[in-house]
């Protein structure tokens, strides 16, 4: 009869821990709870946000040519003028329809400190019937609002602004809809941008299609593992085969651990944007 092979317990004491198991499960849970509130939320929500471009073009720079004058209807400008693009989406799962009274406050993009915009255009939309319009009536005020028909997941535009000011001045998106309290401003750096000012990182939309699947199910497969991990406090006092399971059993908790924790720095990357400056 052949003999069975033994474990030496010095080499697993330390893996059997109840202090490990335990600390163990607490993490596996609050992760797992964690990760299905973050993918709920994400499937539920409505979220409109904005990102201003941070390339911005210098239209006129005052004092660079003495003999060339600006004028904006009847005034001449005595200041810089500038081009800025700004992005407007709705990056939640939920559609917003403003005439389902879902807008609360209008949404307003304006110029801080306050400075006249001279222009303003809409360059670009994802889709036509979006209907994206721009009431430009206090553009005087440095203030532009922006409407819509339908904004569902990833719909938006991308708008152009020529203000009387330099590049310091800050752009910002006021508004408030049902379930959210303002707009939600995302950044991004001018090194972000290649040379052709596309946003790097074109598989985004995969990117989100993945994190969407995998935030749930990992977070399931956690909750089953640390059950799992809880109810075998007696495992490795069975015969080897069972111990050589557990412990691959726990190799593999510890690497959805890594991945799981990768998957949540992926999630708060850069922005990836819908549509391309």
């Amino acid at each position: 009869m052949a003999a069975e092979l033994v474990l030496p317990e010095n080499k697993v004491s330390w893996w059997k821990s109840p202090g490990l198991n335990f600390a163990v499960g607490i993490i596996g849970t609050i992760v797992g709870i964690a990760g299905l509130i973050f993918a709920i939320q994400t499937l539920e929500s409505r979220e409109l946000v904005y990102l201003v471009n941070p390339a911005r073009a210098i239209v006129v720079k005052t004092g660079a040519a003495t003999s060339l004058h600006v004028f904006y209807g009847q005034q001449e400008l005595k200041s810089d003028v500038t081009a800025v693009q700004i992005e407007l989406w709705n990056k939640g799962k939920k559609a917003i329809h403003p005439a389902a009274n879902e807008i609360l406050r209008p949404i307003v993009i304006q110029t801080s400190p306050s400075v006249p915009i001279l222009e303003a255009t809409l360059r670009k939309k994802s889709r036509d019937v979006v209907d994206i319009s721009l009431d430009k009536s206090h553009l005087s005020e440095g203030k532009l609002g922006v409407s819509w028909n339908i904004l569902e997941h990833e719909d938006g535009g991308i708008l152009q602004l020529v203000y009387a000011g330099s590049p310091d001045v800050a752009i910002t998106v006021s508004g408030v809809l049902e379930g959210q309290r303002k707009v939600t401003e995302l950044h991004a750096k001018e090194s972000d941008m290649d040379a052709k000012s596309v946003p790097l990182g074109k598989s985004g939309r995969l990117r989100v299609r993945l994190l969407n699947i995998f935030f749930p199910t990992f977070s399931i497969a956690l909750m089953v593992f640390t059950a799992i991990r809880l109810g075998r406090p007696t495992l490795f006092r069975r015969p080897y085969r069972f111990r050589r399971v557990s412990f691959i059993m726990d190799i593999l908790f510890v690497i959805m651990c890594v991945l799981y924790l990768f998957m949540i720095v992926v999630a708060f990357m850069r922005p990836t944007l819908p549509m391309d400056f």
